[in-house]
């Protein structure tokens, strides 16, 4: 099967409502016990996201960073620290999945030797998407967290630095500023120009293993201005957020340029999709060593490629973990997949060598890091079993 553009996202946004005061309040309290610092945190890549240890109320656990949701714990990690939330509230996911979440306040988060107090966070559980299972992670250290502080993001060296001050972090003259507008629970928002076509808030999410994902009321914006250069469809979902996968369909669209700030990228590849969410993820910002300055509501990118480019890498088609089976979820609607005779519904039994007719939940979690080590090549063979 030719190689086809598609991406495997990992999405862990949540939006929280606005109009709860309550909730709202609560996404801004917190502290640092510490008054003047500056560690360095190591951190791994783990599907794409960003992974270090912290300690919860003294227990050490790892955990997803996500700015664009606030700090969250797993069910299990809830009932292991007996905390007992204040209240509930209603919030969506990345892919537009609507849920009850139960909010408390965490007494101590320990990162790197510094003392958040008194933060609040929200009880998820992880089992209902396989995909974030995978990563065995406590929950999310999120942006109402990570505000009261200055984060750099060291993508080559896998290292965080948390400051309390920007004068000390190593930062050049030639760095681009950009600003942003906080949400009530610290998410950066950004406004961005497809072409002449503006894009305004959004999310600077480093939950997102993605580039630039954003709404299908742009994607029609910009056919009318003719930015797109090209496009293809995408039936069904191949991204994940902590309520479930999505579902609709996205456009995987080439466009003539994009611009950040004073930055320019000229022929990029966007996603559009139907869900109502805008994301900037660590696909785009690993290009830089990116520096978030909530004091003063700004970015700082320095870039540490020549050439930033952001492609899709697949063949096409994503599964979905289910019954202990693969199930196809998402296809291009192209020529290409069209000729495969592959449909959503059908299962997957084997890619190359890998039998995966029958697996377990950690075996599928080995398949996600294999699918890694075939995306470079220029085609792939694959057996299905037709369900319908």
């Amino acid at each position: 099967m030719t190689k086809s553009l598609t991406l495997i996202s990992v999405l862990a946004t949540i939006a929280m409502s606005c109009s709860m005061l309550k909730t709202s309040k609560l996404m801004k309290q917190g502290e640092i016990e510490q008054k003047h610092f500056k560690v360095e945190v190591p951190f791994e890549m783990k599907l794409g996201l960003i992974m270090f240890p912290a300690k919860v109320n003294g227990k050490e656990y790892d955990f997803i960073l996500d700015t664009g949701a606030p700090n969250v714990l797993t069910k299990e990690v809830v009932k292991e620290l007996n905390l007992t939330p204040s209240f509930n509230t209603k919030a969506s996911d990345s892919q537009g999945k609507k849920g009850d979440l139960g909010l408390f306040t965490i007494e101590n988060i320990e990162i790197g030797g510094l003392n958040f107090k008194n933060t609040a966070a929200a009880e998820v559980d992880f089992s209902i998407s396989p995909t974030l299972t995978c990563f065995n992670a406590a929950g999310l250290i999120g942006a109402n967290l990570m505000r009261t502080a200055i984060w750099q993001f060291d993508f080559e060296n896998k290292v965080i630095t948390i400051a309390s001050s920007r004068d000390s972090i190593n930062i050049p003259e030639s760095a681009t500023v950009i600003g942003f507008e906080p949400v009530s629970s610290g998410t950066p928002k950004l406004d961005l120009s497809i072409g002449s076509v503006k894009d305004e808030r959004v999310t600077l999410d480093l939950g997102s293993n993605g580039g630039y994902t954003t709404t299908e009321e742009t994607y029609n914006k910009l056919n009318k201005q003719t930015e797109v250069t090209s496009t293809t469809k995408a039936l069904g979902s191949a991204s994940s957020g902590i309520f479930g996968t999505g579902d609709g369909h996205e456009y995987l669209t080439q466009v003539s340029s994009f611009s950040l700030g004073s930055l320019k990228f000229g022929n990029q590849h966007i996603s559009f999709r139907t869900a109502n969410q805008k994301l900037l993820g660590v696909e785009f910002f690993r290009n830089f060593k990116l520096t978030i300055d909530w004091f003063t509501n700004e970015i700082i990118l320095v870039p540490v490629s020549e050439e930033i480019k952001l492609a899709y890498n697949g063949f096409g088609f994503a599964p979905e973990f289910k019954d202990n089976k693969l199930i196809i979820n998402y296809l291009l609607d192209n020529e290409n997949v069209k000729n495969s005779g592959l449909e959503i519904g059908d299962q997957l039994i084997r890619i190359e060598d890998k039998h995966v007719e029958n697996i377990a939940l950690e075996e599928f979690c080995s398949f996600l890091e294999y699918l890694k080590s075939v995306k470079e090549k220029n085609e792939v063979s694959i057996e299905v079993r037709k369900v319908n």
